[in-house]
């Protein structure tokens, strides 16, 4: 019985840190790990439900988590400029919930698990080099 929908917007500040596990014949493969906040907000922030012929007014106050994770990405250098590449992460945060059980309402501190996949591809226009050479 909802006219509006609620959308959330999802912000995060992290710190991270990644290392090459492996490097072969133009093949790359980096791991890393990071942590940071989350930011969850809600547009809009209050609605109104009817429940059985009564009004009732439901608040979606911002919330902010702390957070880590972990990325995996696994590459192919084209040449020395272009990468292709695809990107794994995992991140993992808690958030107070509350769940109807039977007729009581439960709550509860419940860990959720966000992964995603992204393909990429990074161009580098300009890159030094290690030749003294080649800087004249």
């Amino acid at each position: 019985g909802v006219a509006t929908v609620p959308s959330v917007a999802l912000t995060e500040l992290a710190v991270r840190g990644g290392l090459r596990v492996f490097e072969a014949a133009g093949f790359v493969a980096d791991a890393g790990v990071g942590a940071g906040r989350l930011h969850l907000a809600w547009n809009p922030e209050r609605l109104e439900v009817d429940v059985d012929g009564v009004p009732v007014v439901v608040d979606f106050a911002p919330i902010d988590r702390w957070f880590g994770a972990a990325t995996l990405d696994l590459a192919w250098d084209a040449t020395a400029s272009l990468r292709f590449g695809l990107r794994a992460r995992a991140s993992r945060f808690s958030l107070e919930t509350a769940h109807r059980r039977d007729d009581a309402i439960v709550e509860d501190t419940e860990s959720f698990v966000n992964l995603d996949a992204a393909l990429f591809v990074r161009v580098v226009a300009w890159r030094s080099s290690p030749n003294p050479e080649t800087l004249r």
